[in-house]
């Protein structure tokens, strides 16, 4: 048995995530060498950042390779992540600063992205 982050230390070039272009036009293939690397500095980034050594960190990114380095390099960083919809995702835009503010005050975060 594997445990969730094992990839991080032997990423397997070949093989990785293909994510959505911005345009919604094409696919991105990311290897998994890249994507441990952009993990592995989202994680030491977090840890310069963050003000506890554990805790939520709430993620507030466009999905893509840097929404998953930063959710990856939150679990390798031994903290719980936290994604929090864009606007764009949300049904009442006038509502979103309250809805977010909400969300950030119940996760009490110790670091967000």
């Amino acid at each position: 048995m594997t445990g969730l982050l094992d990839w991080l230390d032997d990423p397997r070039a070949g093989h990785g995530l293909r994510f959505a272009d911005d345009d919604g036009g094409g696919w991105t293939k990311w290897e998994y060498p890249r994507l441990a690397a952009l993990a592995g500095a989202a994680a030491e980034q977090i840890a310069e950042l963050r003000h506890a050594p554990e805790g939520v960190v709430s993620i507030v990114t466009r999905s893509g390779p840097e929404f998953f380095a930063g959710f990856v390099g939150a679990l390798a960083a031994g903290h719980t992540p936290s994604p929090l919809a864009l606007p764009p995702f949300v049904r009442d835009r006038s509502q979103y600063v309250e809805h977010a503010a909400g969300i950030l005050r119940a996760a009490e975060p110790v670091l967000v992205l």
